[in-house]
């Protein structure tokens, strides 16, 4: 009869569990479903591989665009600066 509890309590466990687990998750779904939309962002061309970077995101040298610290030294030393 012990076990028969055990059991039982055990399943009842498990499906709490289950339950809340699924809530919790449609509420983050919810979360996600509630938040405005990004707005677009204007790209810009990195001038060393051609790779499309968001405005926010360049890395400038004289007003030419480079998506990173790296491509931006790279066009440096390739044109003797």
């Amino acid at each position: 009869m012990n076990l028969l509890r055990l059991l039982i309590i055990a399943v009842v466990v498990w499906i709490a569990w289950f339950l809340l687990k699924r809530w919790l998750a449609a509420e983050e779904y919810r979360k996600i479903l509630q938040k405005p939309p990004k707005s677009p962002e204007l790209m810009q061309q990195c001038r060393y591989c051609g790779v499309h970077v968001p405005a926010s995101e360049v890395v400038y040298d004289q007003a030419v665009p480079y998506c990173c610290v790296e491509h931006r030294e790279a066009a440096r030393r390739s044109s003797g600066r």
